[in-house]
């Protein structure tokens, strides 16, 4: 039965007017959230962190000190962590991520150089290019890999005329991996004719060395030949070995490699030129000049009855240094007892009189003599 709101008392007919909370007399004010508030929550829940964090330190600690463990416990605990770790390692080698690993600077080899050589022609250049090679797979199975590890090249057995040719780069994968990509994926080179020819050896010496000495170079051949495609061999000049000795003062035997440069000096790198030799063994022959003075030898010792001259009174040797420094004379002849009498001078030319090895007579060697004996 409907209310009649008539019959109410006064004043309970008017509907009840809504208060809101911010305005009622009773209602709390809110908190202000101030940078001071905040840092107290920040600074409270650090500490409550700490707490928590030092009890369990406080527990690992006693559970391996044996206080809240037994021995059996700490050894359930260390097979576990084993198991756990092993585990995790196997996963590691055999998930199936599609770890890629990017390879720069992978050399180009060049196969079927040997085929091309049959049919006299070989290769001009390509021998230095390098690719960038992206591998897919197991992160364990290539993660370690290197450039040197990769085998890639281009295969020039299949050419049959000089010319240039672009080619595609190759690669032998390695074991459970796949190929993302080669950078470039082809590369050019040029194929020539090959053709034979002889050049020159010089030697190239850097040493310091005496302003009166001489150096002389005497290698073992004076000329190579060197095969190879006809471009390269036209702008060989020559063929040298260089040595740098320091300070020399004797004659010496050195061996070198031999390498091959043009007209200015500039050295000729090609592999696929060769050379009828690879080195070469030099004499590097240093000589001086020294005038040593002539004497004549008396068999008994005794020169006293004698007057003797010799035309000319020295010589000019030429030799080794350490040769000439040695010698202080040379005897040209020897007067035995009884060889001159009184009032019969000997006179002679000799031209046959020993000089030490290593040193030779400079000009003409004859020396006169003439010898008398006085009483």
């Amino acid at each position: 039965m409907l209310e009649n709101n008539e019959n109410r008392p006064n004043g309970e007919n008017k509907e009840t007017e809504y208060v809101p909370a911010e305005h009622s007399e009773n209602a709390k004010p809110a908190k202000a959230w101030t940078i001071e508030n905040i840092k107290k929550h920040i600074i409270s829940i650090g500490k409550l962190s700490w707490r928590f964090v030092k009890g369990y330190l406080v527990i690992i600690k006693e559970w391996f000190t044996g206080k809240r463990s037994t021995r059996a416990d700490r050894l359930a605990m260390a097979l576990c962590l084993i198991f756990a770790v092993s585990v995790w390692l196997y996963v590691m080698s055999n998930n199936d991520t599609g770890f890629e690993k990017e390879l720069a600077g992978v050399t180009v080899n060049i196969e079927g150089a040997s085929v091309l050589g049959a049919e006299n022609m070989s290769v001009l250049n390509g021998y230095d290019k390098t690719v960038k090679v992206t591998l897919a797979g197991k992160r364990a199975e290539i993660g370690a890999l290197t450039a040197e590890d990769l085998y890639v090249y281009v295969d020039v057995s299949q050419i049959k005329d000089a010319g240039q040719y672009t080619l595609q780069v190759m690669l032998d994968l390695p074991k459970n991996s796949s190929l993302v990509a080669i950078e470039p994926s082809h590369i050019s080179l040029d194929v020539d004719v090959n053709a034979v020819k002889q050049v020159d050896v010089d030697i190239k010496l850097q040493c310091v060395h005496d302003a009166s000495y001489t150096i002389s170079k005497h290698p073992s051949y004076e000329s190579v030949i060197i095969s190879g495609p006809a471009s390269i061999l036209d702008t060989v000049d020559h063929a040298a070995a260089s040595f740098d000795v320091g300070k020399i003062d004797k004659s010496l035997t050195l061996v070198g490699e031999l390498e091959l440069y043009d007209s200015y000096g500039v050295k000729i790198s090609n592999p696929y030129v060769t050379c009828s030799q690879s080195d070469v063994s030099v004499l590097i022959k240093v000589t001086t000049t020294k005038s040593v003075p002539l004497q004549i030898q008396f068999a008994n010792g005794i020169s006293q009855p004698y007057r003797s001259t010799l035309t000319p009174s020295s010589i000019e040797l030429i030799g080794d240094p350490s040769v000439l420094n040695s010698i202080e004379e040379i005897v040209v002849y020897t007067v035995n007892e009884g060889d001159i009498d009184v009032d019969a001078p000997l006179i002679m030319t000799i031209r046959d009189f020993d000089v030490p090895d290593g040193v030779s007579i400079v000009g003409d060697p004859g020396v006169s003599i003439y010898i008398e004996r006085i009483y």
